[in-house]
């Protein structure tokens, strides 16, 4: 019951994009603008040539095409020529440059053309040879002329001599102070240098420089986007250059598409949308912010909307596979998997290379349950991007829901599926060390690699891993982050109690973040349900008690079924099932178990019922008490209940521990499982029962059960006799199912990951003291076997060999043969729960 491995948020990855769109924007638009102006300029200063500097009697071995041999001589008609060609023929105005340089009379006119050669060139994609005709110009001649000086830096700047650069856009700057071109690129190179302080600076200055121009805009604009670059501190001053910028032109849909990331940054979805909204009706061609606008839509829940909006842009631009990458990630979101798959291919058609492209068809047949073919989607995407964390995340992940799935599965308990399951889990936990080679500090691959190495009893330099483990949650949740370790996977380790409750509410409260713009649409929900009539007179009212849970099948909790146990005179009974029917016998009793109509089969949640309409659903059913079973576990319904849906809520079953939420009005416990002392770890309310706070109908579909466990001590041959038993009951006894005739068996049913380094010693340590115990395990996982075997072998041959391990066998079989034990041990930290029912 982990977590599934986290999809490609790919509305996460555009938005990501924008900084460097904005930046791609604003050189485009400064290129086209400064090649206009600067060739004009050049056919200005031209003029100023005298027509006497024509021939000179030099060697002309260059043609331009278009003009006559007898103009080849004249320096104005060659660069008025150049210009006419630009747009049609480069490589002709190129021509037409390079005879003008032969023409060229002193070092100013020299560097006009060769400043009008490197802009052609560079406009060619030769930037590096641009860079050579610039730097080939009179230094003296250029450091007179404005334009000359700015454009050198441009040049030096996009061909990585940014250093160099500095000096250029320094002269520009003394030529002409108030330019804001000059200001633009100097803080631009500063960026580069990765000195955005003084990219600060820069900006600040050239504010004040502009004060009394209506380019001061574009500066607020710049100072606004590098604040926000330097983290959440900065977000303040960062927003209020924006409003400066949009203040001074609102006309300008870039200033309130960069306005409209830092409000998605903080999560002001509501601001968020209505920015992006306005710079598209600015603009209707600005793909970004339409892309945005779909991100921010998406995040507060509104999927329709979101698909819209994507589907309007594509509408627009069918190639952008931006929008394509973000409309599959919604249609995912509404467990539209097939027209997820349609535009993940079709984005992979346009560009084979887009990694993202690769990750969501992954992310598909990960959600199809296809696994293997998962694998190698993810393995497409590493060989275009073999550093891509996000990759390698999925695809560890990946080899671990599909190493446990297939433990899972009773059929696989031969040596061929063993090693295919062994080499999963290497596969694993290797994919998760190269993600810490890549980045050491990467806290979810150093937890997910620990997990699956706890997961198979690989306990290898287990104190210092569990002591980095809470240092690293502490420190997120300092920096006001939920920790990358979950509530549940928590329980599995040995913290402290304080710990695990940080841990809980900091998930509680980033979950109630999440839902604050669900909260805003769905407005204020009805919690003055009325008790249910009664259907005659002298009954009493009813209250109307709902029970959500993934587990309502083959699941400890499903086998559990007491929902038929409630006093229907008393109560009305509802299961909201956010899973999909398997065939098994626990799903049929289930849905049985309450009046018709009372059982909802919803699907999977997230997938095929949002949260909105879950949440919509529980107040519309006029619920009274809504009952989570899930707690933590995968598929939990905290975003759900975070919207308070429900007047009381009450957690049961689905957690050992607090789920550190404020919502959750109750915990459901008794005295023994969660002793007084321990209620000021919880945020809940303990509603404690006067006996086992477990429920089930054991008595009724299992009755025979607890007869066999007295008969196996005493009239075993009578026990036999019984028609009413099945032939595997009649048949019961120890040396059948590999166990010794005699001597004390201590048993541990629960799946392995619950056991830790203390516990399993202490465990060695009862056989040591006992000669004739056995202590017998399931293999759960099979891959710990080998490992516990190991741990074993310090305490000497004589106590490893007396650990049996058995295979596992369907579930009422189970419940007959695990009689066969004397005495069953718990543990400590992460008990056996449903397990041991």
């Amino acid at each position: 019951r982990e977590q599934p491995p986290p999809l490609l948020p790919c509305g996460k990855w555009a938005e990501g994009r924008d900084k460097r769109e904005e930046e791609s924007m604003l050189h485009r638009r400064r290129r086209a603008l400064e090649l206009v102006l600067l060739i004009l300029l050049a056919n200005i200063l031209s003029q100023g040539v005298s027509k006497k500097s024509k021939a000179k009697g030099k060697q002309i071995n260059l043609a331009c095409p278009g003009l006559s041999k007898r103009d080849h001589s004249d320096l104005e008609k060659l660069l008025l020529h150049a210009s006419r060609l630009l747009n049609s023929d480069v490589a002709g105005a190129k021509s037409c440059l390079q005879v003008a340089l032969q023409q060229a009379p002193n070092d100013m006119s020299r560097a006009q053309v060769l400043y009008n050669l490197a802009i052609v060139t560079r406009q060619a994609g030769d930037i590096q040879q641009a860079l050579k005709y610039i730097e080939s110009a009179s230094s003296d001649a250029i450091e007179q002329w404005f334009q000359g000086a700015l454009i050198r830096g441009v040049i030096q700047l996009e061909s990585n001599h940014v250093q160099t650069s500095l000096y250029s856009f320094a002269v520009a700057k003394r030529l002409q102070p108030t330019s804001v071109a000059v200001y633009r690129n100097l803080a631009q190179a500063y960026y580069n240098l990765g000195e955005p302080l003084q990219a600060r600076e820069v900006w600040e200055e050239g504010i004040v420089a502009l004060l009394e121009q209506e380019e001061c805009a574009e500066g607020f604009f710049n100072l606004g986007l590098l604040l926000r670059e330097q983290g959440s501190h900065f977000r303040k001053q960062s927003e209020m250059n924006y409003k400066a910028a949009i203040r001074l032109d609102p006309t300008s849909s870039r200033y309130r598409y960069s306005y409209g990331n830092l409000l998605f940054d903080e999560r002001r979805m509501d601001e968020a949308i209505a920015m992006f909204s306005s710079a598209i009706r600015i603009d209707p061609s600005l793909e970004d912010a339409r892309n945005n606008l779909g991100n921010a839509l998406r995040q507060s829940g509104w999927l329709r909307e979101a698909r819209k909006v994507f589907e309007t842009g594509l509408q627009l631009s069918p190639t952008n596979c931006n929008l394509l990458l973000n409309l599959g990630q919604v249609f995912q979101d509404l467990g539209m998997l097939d027209e997820t798959r349609r535009v993940a291919d079709a984005a992979y058609k346009i560009n084979p290379r887009i990694v993202e492209a690769s990750i969501l068809r992954g992310s598909v047949d990960y959600a199809k349950g296809f696994m293997r073919e998962a694998i190698e989607r993810y393995k497409e995407a590493l060989k275009l991007d073999p550093t891509s964390q996000q990759t390698l995340l999925n695809l560890g992940n990946t080899y671990g829901d599909l190493y446990r799935q297939l433990e899972a599965r009773v059929t696989n308990q031969n040596s061929e599926a063993r090693k295919e399951m062994r080499e999963l889990q290497n596969s694993c936990i290797q994919v998760y060390k190269k993600m810490l080679v890549l980045d050491p500090i990467d806290a979810q691959a150093f937890l997910n690699m620990v997990w699956a190495q706890k997961y198979a009893c690989e306990w290898a330099n287990w104190e210092e891993n569990l002591r980095r483990i809470e240092e690293m949650a502490r420190m997120q949740i300092k920096q006001g982050k939920p920790p990358s370790l979950k509530p549940f996977l928590a329980l599995a380790f040995p913290i402290s109690p304080t710990l695990y409750l940080d841990i809980a509410r900091a998930h509680a409260q980033e979950e109630q973040k999440n839902t604050n713009p669900l909260r805003r649409i769905l407005g204020a929900l009805d919690h003055s349900h009325q008790l249910l009539k009664p259907a005659g007179k002298g009954k009493s009212s009813k209250l109307r008690i709902a029970y959500m849970s993934t587990d309502l099948g083959d699941h400890p909790v499903g086998h559990q079924a007491w929902f038929s146990l409630h006093d229907q005179k008393r109560f009305d009974v509802i299961l909201l099932a956010l899973s999909r029917n398997d065939g098994s016998e626990w799903w049929r009793k289930n849905s049985a178990m309450v009046p018709d109509g009372n059982f909802f089969e919803l699907g999977k949640l997230g997938h095929e019922i949002s949260c909105s309409d879950l949440t919509r659903k529980i107040n519309k059913l006029g619920v009274h008490v809504l009952i989570t079973l899930n707690g933590w576990t995968s598929g939990h319904q905290m975003d759900v209940l975070s919207l308070k849906p429900a007047p009381i809520q009450v957690e049961y079953m689905g957690s050992h521990d607090s789920t550190g939420a404020t919502y959750i009005d109750l915990f459901v416990s008794d005295r023994v499982a969660t002793p007084p002392e321990f209620y000021n770890h919880f945020t809940e309310r303990i509603l404690s029962t006067p006996d086992t706070f477990f429920m089930n109908e054991y008595k009724q579909s299992r009755a025979h059960v607890p007869d066999l466990a007295d008969a196996v001590y005493s009239d075993v041959e009578k026990l036999r006799r019984d028609d009413d038993l099945s032939e595997s009951y009649r048949n019961i006894d120890r040396t059948s199912h590999g166990l010794p005739s005699s001597g004390m068996i201590l048993c541990n049913f629960n799946q392995l990951f619950k056991v830790d380094p203390s516990t399993f010693a202490r465990w060695m340590r009862l056989l040591s003291a006992v000669p004739d115990a056995y202590l017998w395990l399931l293999r759960l996982p099979s891959t710990a076997e080998y490992n516990l075997r190991k741990e074993a072998d310090v305490y000497g041959e004589q106590v490893a060999s007396r650990i049996l391990f058995s295979d596992r066998i369907d579930w009422s079989s189970h419940l007959v043969i695990k009689s066969l034990a004397n005495l069953s041990l718990d543990n400590p930290v992460f008990n056996s729960h449903t397990s041991a029912v």
